[in-house]
């Protein structure tokens, strides 16, 4: 036995969600197809995170798109305790 408390004569329930969440995934998916949403990037600034992808990936997009492209953002800070940064 891995867990021998999951093996107790417990009841089991159902917690349903507290509101309807359909038009919270509705809004959440509009949300990200909108061009006024911003693409976040929110990082500790190291080589393994690769900050440049995105940059170039976006210019792409800029180059190959007609319409708007969302704003990007690129925030961040360091770790002392990485000797990269």
């Amino acid at each position: 036995r891995v867990f021998p408390s999951t093996t107790l004569n417990r009841e089991i329930r159902i917690l349903y969600p507290a509101f309807d969440s359909t038009n919270a995934t509705n809004a959440n998916h509009q949300a990200k197809s909108s061009p006024q949403s911003p693409i976040v990037s929110l990082n500790r600034f190291e080589r393994k995170k690769n900050i440049g992808l995105l940059i170039r990936a976006y210019a792409l997009l800029k180059e190959r798109m007609t319409t708007q492209l969302p704003k990007v953002i690129i925030a961040g800070g360091d770790d002392t305790s990485n000797v990269e940064n």
